[in-house]
C-alpha cells in the first residue's frame, strides 16, 4: 500500500504474518500507519486464499464508530460486532484524539477494522463525517463507543427483513434496547413515525437505524455545529426520504449515559432542537411544543429517556 505522507519511510510498516480472520479464512493483511497533519492514519487491506469471488465480496453494511478517550467502553463495542454471523460488514473507527488506551484497544481489533483515523474534530457528528468516506457499504449504522450490536445475529437477521421490502428506502428503524436495569425496549411503529414527522419531531431513535449511504449524497453530511442534536436536524433535511420501520430483531443496546441523556446538558439539548427546527421552518413555540419541550426537561432532570 502507498502512503501519502512527507515520512513514509518511518511511519508505513507492512506487516506479512499470516493469521487467521474472524471468517476463518487466511488473510495476508498489510498494514500502513502514516502521521499526515496531526492525524493518524491506519488502512487495512485485505487479500485471502478464498479465490476471487472471495476478494468481491462487497460489505452490505459500514459500522461507523465514534470514540474520544474510550478504553473503558470500545472492546466491548468491538467484541459485539467481531461476534456477528454475518460477515459482509466493514468497521471504520473516527477517534477525537483519545490519550488514554483507545487506539491500543483498535490495534488489537486490526484484523475486523478496515480503517482508522485520530486527530482533533468538532464531535461526535463531525467524527462520524470524517469516517463517512471510507464507507462502501449501501448502508450505514453509526455508533457510539458504548453502544453494542445486540445479539450476534442482529444484523444478519436485520438484512434478512431489509431483503423482503423491494421499495428504496432511506431509513431503517430497528428496535434498540437500553443497556440499564430496566432492559428497555423501544420499538419503533409506522404510525408514530408518521405522525412524528408530520409535526417535525424525531420519529426514530437514531442509534439503531441504517442509513442508506445514497442519503448523504442528496441532503449532505451532519452539520458538525450541532453536538447533541446533529441526527435530528439531519433527519429533519431528510424530509422527503422514506423511513421503514421493523419491530424485530431489537439491533442495538445503548446506556443510558451518552449526551443527550445527562442532566447537565439540558439547556443545550432544548437549544439545538430549537435551532434545528427553525433551520427547517417548523413553529418552535407553540403551546403543545412548549409542554413536550418542558416534560423532556423534567425527564432529563430526573434521570428517565
Amino acid at each position: 500500500m502507498e502512503c501519502v505522507s512527507k515520512r513514509a519511510s518511518d511511519d508505513c510498516v507492512a506487516e506479512s504474518a499470516k493469521a487467521p480472520d474472524r471468517r476463518g479464512c487466511v488473510k495476508l493483511a498489510p498494514r500502513c500507519r502514516f502521521t499526515v497533519m496531526g492525524l493518524v492514519m491506519i488502512d487495512n487491506a485485505e487479500s485471502t486464499d478464498m479465490g476471487v469471488a472471495e476478494k468481491e465480496m462487497s460489505p452490505w453494511v459500514s459500522i461507523v464508530i465514534a470514540t474520544m478517550d474510550s478504553e473503558r467502553t470500545l472492546a466491548a463495542c468491538l467484541e459485539s460486532i467481531s461476534s456477528q454471523s454475518l460477515t459482509e460488514l466493514e468497521v471504520l473507527v473516527s477517534d477525537g484524539g483519545s490519550r488514554d488506551g483507545t487506539l491500543q484497544i483498535v490495534d488489537r481489533y486490526n484484523h475486523l477494522i478496515k480503517h482508522v483515523r485520530s486527530g482533533a474534530d468538532q464531535g461526535v457528528y463531525d467524527a462520524w463525517n470524517k469516517g463517512l468516506p471510507f464507507a462502501s457499504a449501501p448502508w450505514v449504522l453509526f455508533l457510539g463507543s458504548d453502544d453494542r450490536i445486540a445479539t450476534p445475529d442482529a444484523l444478519m437477521k436485520a438484512r434478512n427483513q431489509l431483503s423482503m421490502r423491494s421499495e428504496q428506502t432511506g431509513f431503517v428503524a430497528f428496535p434498540t434496547r437500553m443497556r440499564e436495569a430496566t432492559n428497555r425496549v423501544f420499538v419503533p411503529s409506522e404510525g408514530e413515525v408518521a405522525r412524528r414527522r408530520s409535526k417535525g419531531e424525531m420519529p426514530i431513535l437514531h442509534t439503531g437505524t441504517l442509513h442508506h449511504r445514497s442519503l448523504f449524497k442528496r441532503f449532505g453530511h451532519f452539520d458538525p455545529t450541532f453536538h447533541i442534536s446533529g441526527d435530528y436536524e439531519f433527519v429533519l433535511r431528510c424530509a422527503s426520504a422514506q423511513v421503514c420501520v421493523f419491530d424485530a430483531p431489537t439491533l442495538v443496546e445503548f446506556s443510558n449515559g451518552g449526551l443527550s441523556t445527562q442532566r447537565r446538558n439540558i439547556v443545550r439539548i432544548l437549544k439545538e432542537d430549537m435551532r434545528a427546527r427553525r433551520l427547517h421552518g417548523w413553529t418552535n413555540w407553540t403551546p403543545e411544543r412548549v409542554a413536550k419541550l418542558t416534560y423532556r426537561a423534567v425527564r432529563l432532570m430526573l434521570g428517565l429517556t
